[in-house]
């Protein structure tokens, strides 16, 4: 199978409800969008930033385009296509 696009966009919205806990409150939350479509398939899914983990949208946007570059055009027949 081939992989034919990778795309994701940062995107800002709002929570319906005020998110808190102990090291602080939050409105609304920064996150990616991302689809990946694979030849007659297509998965979107998404990424959040935040303090918990030490995500940062700057961080995401790096990471996904590194794998833009090394996934876009190649051809897997297993998930190992990493490693290679």
């Amino acid at each position: 199978m081939r992989i034919d696009s990778l795309d994701f966009k940062i995107v800002e919205l709002p929570r319906k409800e005020r998110f808190t806990i102990a090291t602080g409150s939050s409105d609304a939350v920064r996150c990616a969008i991302v689809r990946l479509s694979v030849e007659r398939f297509e998965g979107i899914g998404a990424s959040s930033a935040n303090s918990v983990t030490g995500e940062t949208p700057d961080g995401i946007s790096a990471s996904l385009n590194a794998l833009k570059q090394k996934l876009v055009g190649r051809n897997f027949s297993s998930a190992q296509v990493l490693s290679e």
